[in-house]
């Protein structure tokens, strides 16, 4: 259940109380302000735009559907970033299909064609995030292609068409990401 900001003031019985999502550098000074002012200052999670595009996958289990997922190379740093709403471990054999019957339209090949002493790390494949929804889960391909573009991806094409305006957060989405896998 999600509390409001009039149930959360009834609960803790406080008169003067915002109820606002924290932001980074900005809430402690927000909070500090206000209490000179008599003003109590409780921050809640919100749903912010990194968590709605960026929710994390499934555990690894390749009898999964409606997931982006990352191949990596053992080799070098670069992976292949792609989307399926058929089970993955069916998608993956497709992969292992067209590398064996020399697909040029398939970026895996592709790759171990121009490095043939690299070895795509089949057991560390990663399920970035899952949408049932089509088009979510093909722009959500194409962020992640983005992000990822920075250290190398296999793919031969960039993902689903989408607006310039996506460019300014996917700094913001690669940090982000960059923090999950820290921790």
């Amino acid at each position: 259940m999600f509390l409001t900001n009039q149930m959360i003031t009834e609960k803790l019985n406080i008169e003067h109380t915002l109820c606002v999502p924290y932001v980074r550098g900005a809430s402690d000074r927000l909070r500090r302000q206000l209490a000179q002012e008599g003003v109590n200052v409780i921050f809640l999670r919100g749903q912010t735009l990194g968590k709605y595009l960026i929710n994390g996958g499934p555990p690894r289990n390749t009898r999964r559907k409606n997931v982006v997922y990352k191949i990596p190379c053992e080799s070098c740093n670069f992976c292949y970033i792609g989307e399926t709403s058929q089970w993955f471990d069916e998608r993956e054999n497709q992969h292992k299909r067209s590398i064996r019957n020399c697909d040029t339209n398939n970026g895996i090949y592709m790759h171990i064609l121009k490095h043939p002493d690299h070895v795509i790390a089949w057991d560390k494949v990663t399920f970035l995030d899952h949408d049932r929804n089509f088009y979510a889960r093909r722009m959500k391909e194409s962020l992640y292609i983005d992000i990822f573009s920075k250290t190398g991806v296999m793919n031969l094409e960039d993902g689903m068409q989408k607006n310039q305006c996506w460019n300014a957060i996917v700094p913001i989405l690669r940090e982000e990401i960059s923090e999950k896998n820290r921790v």
